[in-house]
This record gives C-alpha cells, sequence and structure tokens, in this order.
C-alpha cells in the first residue's frame, strides 16, 4: 500500500484530523480558514439563492430545528419519489446482519435512485447557503430501528461531530406516534446550556445526564405522518432518534457538510468504480459535491 494511502486511511479510521483540531492553535487556524472560505462565497451565495429555499433557510438558521410536513419548495418528481420509498416492500432487499442503516453504498448497489435524491439542486442550494461554503453530500442512509426498547448507538442524546456545521434532512417513511421513535431534540440554548453543564461536546449523554440540566418537559418529540421531514444541524444541537418499543420507525437520512470536514467517514465514500459510474450521469455541480473516493 502506498504511503499516501496509508496516510489518507489512517486519517479517516482514527479520525486524526479532528483529534488534531482539539489543540487550541490548530482549532484557530482551522475556524480563521472556514472563515475567509465563506467570506469569499458569500457572494456567490448572495446573487444565486434561490428565493425558493429563504424561507427553511431563515428558520433553519432561527431555529436549527424546522418541521415540514411536505418540502414543497422541491420538485414534484422529488416528493413522488419519497413517496414512492414510502411504499417500497423493504422485505425484498439485502440487508446486513445486524444493522439498522443501509448506507451511501448499499444504497447505490440496490437503489440508486434513493441515493440520488440528496443530490436534488435546491437541497445543494439550500446547504451551500446554510454552511456558507461549497458542500460535500456527506451521506445517505435508510434506517429502520427496530421496536426493540434498546437504548443504543444514535438512541443515546449526542453531538454530531463531522464537521463545525452540517445540515440532516431526516424523512419519515411511515407514520410516527408516540413509542415509535420519534425525533428528540433540545433546543439552541438548552443544547449550550447542556455542553457547558458537562463540559464537552462529544460522546453520548444518559437521560439521567440531559434531565439534570434540561428537564424532561422541555425535550422535544417530533410526531408525524409519512412524509414529516426535519431539517436540522446536528452539530449545534443535542439530538437521538427516540427509543421505540411500540412501532419500528422507518426513515431517510440526507447529509451534507462543507468540503473540508474534521471527519469523513469512510461510509461516506462510495468504492471508486461505484463512484465513477454515478458521477458520469450527474452535471458538473452534483459531482463536485460528491466526496473522493473510498481508499482501499
Amino acid at each position: 500500500m502506498s504511503a499516501d494511502k496509508l496516510l489518507y486511511r489512517l486519517i479517516d479510521r482514527a479520525a486524526v484530523r479532528r483529534r488534531l483540531l482539539n489543540f487550541g492553535p490548530l482549532n484557530s487556524w482551522y475556524r480563521h480558514s472556514a472563515a475567509r472560505r465563506r467570506a469569499k462565497f458569500a457572494d456567490t451565495i448572495a446573487t444565486n439563492l434561490d428565493p425558493a429555499i429563504a424561507g427553511p433557510l431563515e428558520r433553519l438558521r432561527h431555529d436549527a430545528v424546522t418541521v415540514e410536513q411536505a418540502l414543497d419548495w422541491l420538485p414534484e418528481s422529488w416528493s413522488s419519489a419519497v413517496d414512492k420509498l414510502a411504499k417500497t416492500d423493504f422485505s425484498t432487499w439485502d440487508w446486513p446482519e445486524n444493522r439498522i442503516a443501509l448506507e451511501a453504498e448499499e444504497l447505490m448497489q440496490q437503489a440508486p435512485w434513493v441515493y440520488t435524491l440528496g443530490l436534488e439542486q435546491r437541497l445543494l442550494d439550500l446547504a451551500e447557503a446554510y454552511l456558507g461554503e461549497p458542500c460535500y453530500y456527506l451521506s445517505c442512509a435508510f434506517k429502520r430501528e427496530p421496536a426493540d426498547s434498546k437504548v443504543v448507538g444514535t438512541r443515546q442524546w449526542h453531538l454530531d461531530m463531522e464537521d463545525d456545521r452540517m445540515l440532516r434532512v431526516l424523512i419519515y417513511l411511515n407514520p410516527v406516534e408516540p413509542g415509535g421513535g420519534a425525533f428528540e431534540y433540545l433546543s439552541r440554548d438548552d443544547a449550550i446550556a447542556l455542553g457547558n453543564a458537562t463540559g464537552f461536546h462529544t460522546g453520548f449523554r444518559t437521560d439521567e445526564e440531559v434531565n439534570a440540566v434540561v428537564p424532561r418537559e422541555r425535550w422535544n418529540a417530533v410526531l408525524g405522518p409519512t412524509g414529516t421531514v426535519m431539517l436540522f444541524d446536528g452539530i449545534r444541537l443535542f439530538h437521538r432518534a427516540g427509543i421505540p418499543d411500540k412501532a419500528d420507525r422507518l426513515s431517510l437520512t440526507l447529509s451534507y457538510c462543507s468540503r473540508h470536514p474534521k471527519q469523513l467517514y469512510q461510509s461516506a465514500r462510495l468504492p471508486r468504480t461505484l463512484r465513477r459510474g454515478l458521477v458520469e450521469t450527474l452535471t458538473p455541480r452534483q459531482a463536485a459535491c460528491v466526496p473522493p473516493p473510498r481508499i482501499g
């Protein structure tokens, strides 16, 4: 294996870049670099901002979470594809053993039309306007959360870590009622209070730790019918997938970060051959948003 491949594999697997950026001077350099990139890109955003996304963009900036029953600012073909996905018989799909999610590569192999939902131009417009710079379409994950009452993984309170800003688009693919694993989050002010009280912004927090700072009555749970959409920044606020105990939850998550992330997981990258075949079908703008291929 070449030295450069070994280095990048190490960076991917050990999150070296993210760990190094915890060091004060390097973190300061990273933030100044991001500020310069965003200042340079500001005129592009102002000139090309689609009026259709101005509303959701403003709500996202203000609230960190915006909940919509339908993204009527997206093309009808996009909404129809989401409706088709919600009606799909997933029993015919090949699910990885002991995993609740199909990631980018698996979706590209089984249902590429699902993966490309995240490359809709107005979603890229929204992501770049929110991030303030050109974006990567970080990942596409189809999840089937079983009603097993287990408190594991992202069912625990956490912050995302891939960048210093992110956009996630979470879409319910079945009705989510109490006991159905609703997406839960804390308000921006409560997220800041919890981060300050616990002294760090990484790792999982237990219900007891959260409740000690933010009483349960202030926790927000998003219930809704099939097609309910949440736009949120998982870097800015504590959130989790609720713990389903009465019904499974099906959902699709589309994620976006800058092209200079603190960490780029292997699951966000497609194998070289698969990526090459995809970008040949895309516009130059869309192709530039697909992360570099997986190494090795």
